[in-house]
């Protein structure tokens, strides 16, 4: 019985006996590193130093995932040049804001300094703030023309406080 499920194994998944054997092996020794590092982990769960820890590092990730600039360094005009996603700026915007512009109170010349936003984008921003206030950066979604690339390429250059 164990040689035809074996067989049929290495049929299904076109294994030879000795690959579909460490596949195996290595399925069993994964299986059981992952129950022994869950066994040992849920005691160290109700600690609220690691509850604390875990959720540093969770918010960490969701930093990175959503590339939230707004613990970064200030950019230096240097290093702005160099990025690839102001190529637009490098070619057509000499005078790039050396600190972000802040959305809520920047006027039309200061937001055209902004790479990827020009004169329309700058009105459509004073528009859209004459009846709200941008607390994120990403509120800048709500502007017709500024979609999500767009935004993350702008994203360095601005804050909203």
């Amino acid at each position: 019985m164990k040689n035809s499920s074996f067989t049929k194994l290495q049929n299904i998944f076109a294994l030879t006996r000795h690959e579909l054997t460490f596949v195996i092996i290595l399925l069993v020794g994964l299986t059981l590193a992952l129950i022994i590092n869950i066994s040992t982990s849920a005691d160290t769960l109700d600690n609220p130093e690691t509850a604390s820890s875990v959720q540093k590092s969770l918010d960490s990730l969701a930093l990175i995932q959503n590339t939230d600039l707004s613990k970064a360094e200030p950019l230096s005009k240097d290093s702005l040049h160099k990025s690839k996603n102001t190529t637009r700026a490098k070619s057509k915007k000499s005078n790039l804001p050396l600190s972000p512009v802040n959305i809520n109170t920047a006027s039309k010349s200061e937001l055209i300094l902004i790479p990827q936003v020009g004169p329309k984008t700058a009105e459509k921003i004073i528009e859209y703030r004459q009846d709200n206030v941008f607390y994120e950066p990403e509120d800048l979604l709500y502007i017709k023309g500024i979609g999500l690339k767009k935004l993350m390429k702008i994203k360095p250059f601005i804050k909203c406080k």
